[in-house]
């Protein structure tokens, strides 16, 4: 069956030029009935959510878009680290210096802080005021790799070992060396100091390293399950997982579906573009977009492509809310789909 093209399925419903010129354009933010967009050398920008006319502009100061957290959007700065709140009338409410050399992320009600010098540090998003430290004591040139879940991931710069703490409880619950444990069984190699881990279901979470994709339990670090295959992004649905890479007998890229607890496939099905940004998930399909221009919509429940569309400039991630979809283009344009996404 031949996918549908978006045009007959949806609709291009604007595309409007958010940027002065030509830019990599970060991913917009949906939050309080409105869509939040911009690039961080040039403005921000929020458009109303029915009509998507502009609200506001305002100077991006070097910051983007990040996420929403209760009356304010958080942004980022990848040139200092810093992290910003705003107000949806576009008010600054305060400005956070990045903690040791990496900034923040989110944890649940916290932002925390990636580095461990002197502990994890835990700040209130709505004030950006520090409000506590984990009890974790870091050791020389530890660096906070990911919280799943509860627990944070701590490992050595320069690669392993592993340690993991449970914030809520403030207790170790293990020290691995992961490479050490996915080389014995699966014959793994390492060509980067910082995997990729990611939460992948209740007590589970997934690691890419060098060519290989690996399943472990989050209690105890035990490894569950490998598989051969370059995995150039990862997103996790309830007991699956996503992947758009490469196996080693296919070296065409495929679109993967594995369960999470043992890694068995699922289905696969070929892709002919390379190189996607992270997609973005409905409660039924998953959508890429990638350097090329190529916009594509997979249904979940079997892989199937619902419809693809190509963009004349590089695109950035995609955003999926409410029936619709939203990305940014490199020409300055966000283009905004509706329908049944």
């Amino acid at each position: 069956m031949t996918p549908k093209s978006p045009d007959s399925l949806l609709r291009l419903a604007h595309k409007m030029n958010v940027v002065r010129e030509r830019s990599n354009f970060p991913d917009p933010v949906i939050a309080h009935n409105a869509v939040y967009a911009g690039e961080r050398d040039h403005d921000l920008v929020k458009f109303a959510w029915e009509t998507l006319a502009p609200e506001w502009r305002v100077p991006a100061e070097g910051f983007e878009f990040w996420e929403s957290y209760g009356n304010v959007i958080l942004l980022f700065s990848f040139h200092t680290g810093r992290s910003r709140a705003m107000r949806p009338d576009g008010t600054v409410v305060w400005t956070l210096e990045p903690k040791g050399r990496f900034g923040w992320e989110r944890w649940r009600e916290h932002l925390y802080s990636v580095d461990v010098e002197g502990g994890i540090a835990l700040a209130d998003p709505a004030t950006g005021q520090i409000v506590g430290r984990s009890a974790l004591v870091p050791r020389p040139n530890e660096v906070l790799s990911t919280i799943c879940e509860d627990v944070a991931l701590v490992q050595d710069e320069h690669g392993d070992p592993f340690r993991a703490y449970d914030l809520r409880r403030e207790k170790l619950l293990w020290e691995r060396n992961l490479l050490a444990d996915m080389k014995a069984k699966y014959n793994a190699r390492d060509d980067v100091p910082f995997p990729l881990i990611k939460s992948s279901g209740p007590g589970l979470f997934v690691c890419r390293r060098g060519k290989g994709l690996y399943g472990f339990t989050l209690d105890d670090g035990q490894l569950r399950w490998g598989l051969d295959v370059v995995a150039r992004t990862i997103n996790t649905y309830e007991s699956r997982i996503y992947v758009w890479g490469a196996t080693s007998d296919v070296r065409a890229d495929r679109f993967l579906c594995l369960d999470a607890a043992t890694g068995a496939l699922i289905y696969e099905v070929p892709v002919k573009a390379r190189g996607p940004r992270p997609g973005a998930m409905s409660e039924r399909h998953i959508a890429y977009a990638e350097r090329s221009g190529s916009l594509v919509l997979f249904r979940l429940s079997d892989g199937a492509l619902v419809w693809s569309y190509q963009h004349k400039q590089w695109l950035g991630g995609p955003v999926i809310a409410a029936n619709r979809l939203f990305v940014g283009a490199e020409d300055g344009n966000l283009l905004v789909f509706e329908g049944d996404i």
